[in-house]
């Protein structure tokens, strides 16, 4: 039970606490900087169009600020990567660590999308998918398309340390462990009878997931917030695209969860894409991820990808300014208005420079001054507040008054003077 006289400090210390259970899984490299194919290629993700896009970020874009503090950049292959041959795979991770790349890859241990009971599991072939199911009221468990699976099953155990070998053997240090919540639904039974919660088989099958992946990094989605000791990041909220409504949504989760980061070593803002959308929604998308935590992005950067998208991502992935504040930091909302998304955030770093971002979801031109001791600054200190994007410099005592166009964003590094 805690008492606090701000809900945001309570929330940190709720996580600080969680922490002291559960410590944070914790990566040794910076922050991910990266691309997941999901945000634009999808299905149509090819070898070769990996490749393509492994040399695109290698020659415009990590020569360009586009890099974490360790200096490289994660290409990871989401849903679709099994289109390719082992070789393929494996040439693929050779190929990114040649341009100084972390390979990554994907994978969705608690599901069946095939949803053919009679299936024989390809890496358990002793059992057949119906063995495999969580099944409530005698119905397999359904959710998104996909039957849930039980983890206690040890045909889950065996599936686990093929496709975990194979990640090894190919050399992946990345994985995106996808529609997790499958494996914590409740059901009639479990395999293992000590099992009695949805929950209790969510942290059987992470302890497995440890196991045969722990020196990985792992990226949840689609999962509970707890446990969250399994896994080095979480994706704050589901799928995210490229328009304002998209960043609004993204950053409604970091409005109430931003203090998921105590419990998990980063949160993630999902991939942010930037084709079809306007220069002001690429910069709010942008802004987005750089105050949540990881910052990966998702357009076609392939030969065939379109120009105007390439040269999106060269004017809009390439602000030193911007990308030095992807720290893998979540910002605290300002406000919190209870309802939709807080369109103001704070990070105030240990050497005394703070960060805020404030974002236009509307249609209009939005004009609004902000309290700088509402921001957590000194009403009385003259500051030297830069706009980070445009470069523009203005002094801020008291307020800062600013004019942010339609569905667009602004961020400030504020300094003393």
């Amino acid at each position: 039970v805690g008492f606090l006289n701000d809900w945001r400090a309570g929330l940190e210390e709720y996580g600080k606490a969680n922490a002291v259970v559960a410590p944070v899984k914790k990566w040794p490299g910076a922050v991910t900087f990266g691309w997941n194919s999901w945000g634009a290629l999808q299905f149509n993700l090819t070898y070769q169009k990996a490749l393509e896009v492994s040399d695109f970020f290698k020659n415009n874009l990590q020569n360009n600020h586009f890099v974490n503090t360790d200096g490289n950049v994660t290409i990871g292959l989401d849903s679709g990567w099994n289109s390719f041959k082992d070789e393929e795979l494996k040439d693929f991770v050779d190929h990114c660590a040649a341009n100084g790349q972390i390979a990554g890859v994907y994978w969705t241990p608690f599901t069946d999308w095939g949803k053919h009971p009679e299936r024989t599991i390809k890496d358990a072939p002793d059992y057949k998918y119906k063995d495999v199911y969580l099944y409530a009221n005698g119905q397999p468990q359904e959710l998104d398309g996909a039957y849930a699976i039980d983890p206690t099953h040890p045909a889950i155990e065996e599936m686990m340390k093929k496709t975990s070998d194979l990640f090894h053997r190919c050399g992946f240090k990345y994985v995106k462990m996808d529609f997790m919540t499958h494996g914590a639904m409740e059901a009639d039974k479990w395999y293992n009878p000590e099992i009695q919660t949805g929950i209790q088989a969510y942290n059987y099958g992470m302890q497995l997931l440890n196991k045969y992946f722990g020196d990985m990094y792992i990226n949840l989605s689609i999962s509970p917030v707890f446990p969250a000791h399994y896994a080095n990041s979480r994706r704050i909220a589901c799928d995210a695209w490229n328009k304002i409504k998209d960043t609004e949504y993204t950053l409604n989760a970091l409005s109430y969860g931003w203090w998921q980061d105590e419990v998990y070593q980063y949160n993630d803002a999902d991939h942010l894409v930037l084709r079809e959308a306007t220069e002001g929604e690429n910069r709010a998308r942008m802004t987005s991820g750089a105050i949540t935590g990881l910052y990966i992005v998702g357009d076609d950067f392939s030969k065939g990808g379109k120009q105007i998208d390439k040269d999106r991502a060269m004017k809009f992935m390439t602000n030193q300014r911007v990308n030095a504040v992807a720290k893998g930091i979540s910002f605290t909302p300002v406000e919190g208005n209870g309802e939709r998304s807080e369109n103001q955030f704070i990070h105030h770093d240990a050497d005394g420079t703070s960060y805020f971002a404030i974002f236009n979801y509307s249609e209009e031109e939005m004009n609004t001054t902000v309290s700088l001791e509402r921001l957590g600054l000194e009403p009385t200190v003259t500051y030297r507040a830069k706009e980070l994007w445009s470069g523009y410099e203005q002094p801020v005592k008291e307020i800062i008054t600013v004019t942010i166009p339609a569905k667009d964003a602004l961020l400030y590094k504020i300094e003393n003077n």
